[in-house]
């Protein structure tokens, strides 16, 4: 039982970190590289909801963003947006159940100071958030990584590199 359950974890935290993955490099890999600064810091980029999903949304994946809404994977404890920040919707590419897209330009510790208590009364705690550098072509980046666990539950909110949105998901196994 012990095995089997160890096992399930490893294929939600491997299919979690894909759907993050696949979503981020949708943005880094489309229009937000192209309108990078020059600086050696790849700038995370103001955008409306509205271009973010046309960015990261290939030929014939337009159904599969679910404009102004939480989808599945977020219940309602979690439904509560930073100040200035805006639901986009959901993306379905990677799962059914999708991940919430929020437009905002909260990272880091910022993120962590927020969803920490929203994720705790969901049972998914410690939130713990890690500012990865990387780097995309020639430019530097940076993206906010944050994941909780619970009882057969994983907590995950990503930053993009390239646009001020981030996501976030719960999923439960």
């Amino acid at each position: 039982m012990n095995r089997s359950r160890r096992l399930g974890w490893s294929a939600l935290v491997q299919t979690a970190a894909a759907l993050v993955a696949g979503v981020v490099l949708g943005v880094v890999a489309g229009a937000a590289v192209r309108r990078a600064e020059a600086a050696d810091l790849l700038r995370r980029q103001k955008m409306s909801c509205a271009e973010y999903a046309r960015a990261i949304m290939g030929k014939g994946e337009e159904s599969k963003f679910l404009p102004g809404t939480w989808g599945q994977s977020v219940p309602a404890a979690l439904q509560k947006l930073p100040p200035g920040a805006e639901l986009c919707g959901v993306d379905t590419r990677h799962s059914k159940s999708g991940v919430a897209i929020i437009r905002s330009a909260l990272f880091g510790s910022d993120l962590e100071k927020f969803y920490s208590p929203l994720f705790k009364e969901v049972g998914c705690a410690p939130l713990t958030c890690d500012v990865i550098t990387g780097k995309v072509g020639a430019k530097e980046t940076q993206q906010t990584r944050c994941r909780c666990s619970g009882k057969r539950q994983l907590g995950i909110i990503g930053t993009e590199t390239g646009a001020e949105t981030y996501q976030v998901s719960l999923f439960s196994y």
